[in-house]
């Protein structure tokens, strides 16, 4: 595919980098990221970051995600993070992906292929690259689409 550069608008800066909005690659098994493939998620509709007092549930995902089994305590020591920092949301039955975020472009094959709101390369004041990406990787500027 050739570079397609996309012109800024005189006075915007480009848009972030894939490291400045955490873009972490597709989980093992390919599936979205969800609580129920999460090691904080504690199983018992709790996550330890979040605490007791939250209801969270398997099918809901924050910007803490870490792949792995759910097995993590609620712990009983520590400053939990609120719900409205950690970004806990419900997610689609299939997980937060690239593959079903707003900004995502498709290749001719229809394979997840460019992200629109992450760029891969910018020139300051004249254009920008839009990212490569994994049809299941993700984001913290994931929006359902």
């Amino acid at each position: 595919m050739a570079k397609r550069y996309l012109p800024l608008a005189s006075n915007c800066p480009p848009p972030p980098s894939p490291a400045d909005v955490l873009y972490v690659t597709p989980v093992p098994d390919a599936r979205g990221r969800t609580c129920s493939n999460c090691v904080l998620y504690s199983g018992r509709n709790r996550c330890s970051i979040h605490g007791p007092t939250v209801h969270v549930t398997p099918s809901m995902v924050c910007g803490y995600h870490v792949f792995g089994a759910p097995s993590a305590p609620v712990f009983e020591d520590i400053d939990y993070v609120l719900p409205e920092l950690s970004g806990l949301v419900d997610a689609p039955p299939s997980g937060t992906r690239c593959g079903n975020c707003m900004y995502i472009e498709y290749d001719d094959e229809r394979r997840a292929d460019i992200c629109m709101a992450v760029a891969q390369e910018a020139v300051p004041g004249q254009s920008w690259l839009p990212a490569k990406v994994d049809e299941f990787g993700c984001c913290s500027r994931w929006t359902h689409r």
